[in-house]
């Protein structure tokens, strides 16, 4: 499978509450790590990430 049919969908990543908060307040102006040369910034397509937060809501 090609990289483009994997995300066709979207592609997500999780962050902290706190990162959430600061961003929604304005506190800082990127969501999530700010990208640099050495920074890493992991994604998944986003039905999984939806999955898992459906699976931990529900306790499986």
């Amino acid at each position: 499978m090609k990289i483009d049919e994997i995300f066709s969908k979207g592609a997500s990543y999780l962050i902290s509450e706190k990162g959430y908060e600061d961003y929604i307040s304005g506190k800082d102006v990127t969501l999530g790590r700010p990208v640099g040369d050495d920074t890493v910034v992991w994604i998944a397509p986003s039905a999984e990430i939806d999955e898992a937060i459906i699976k931990t809501k529900s306790g499986c």
